[in-house]
């Protein structure tokens, strides 16, 4: 149970779509691209263009998660089928757990 204290202190905490993501302190805001990756961002994200191209603005990192078959972390993605509007996937993180029953994803790694 000491364990569980000491991840509660250095991470913050996201539900996406049932999922409890734990990432780094810093991170305020969690959102998904186009393709289903998912960034991390100390501030509120905004969606600029580049040329032909949307996306969020700069400074931002990827999520990264131990992979199922590999000993490495691996970018995170979601599954992008029947879902809405890339632009409106961002999710503010909290400071704790809020439903501790739900699948967990340490990104903190």
């Amino acid at each position: 149970m000491a364990n569980a204290d000491i991840k509660q202190e250095i991470a913050r905490y996201v539900c996406i779509d049932g999922t409890v993501y734990a990432v780094k302190p810093h991170i305020k805001f969690v959102m998904q691209c186009r393709r289903g990756f998912l960034f991390g961002k100390d501030r509120k994200p905004e969606v600029v263009v580049y040329g032909k191209n949307t996306e969020w603005a700069p400074k931002k990192e990827i999520l990264q998660a131990p992979h199922e078959k590999f000993k490495a972390v691996w970018p995170l993605r979601l599954d992008v089928e029947g879902r809405p509007d890339w632009k409106s996937r961002v999710f503010e993180t909290t400071d704790k757990i809020q439903n501790t029953k739900l699948p967990f994803v340490d990104c903190t790694k």
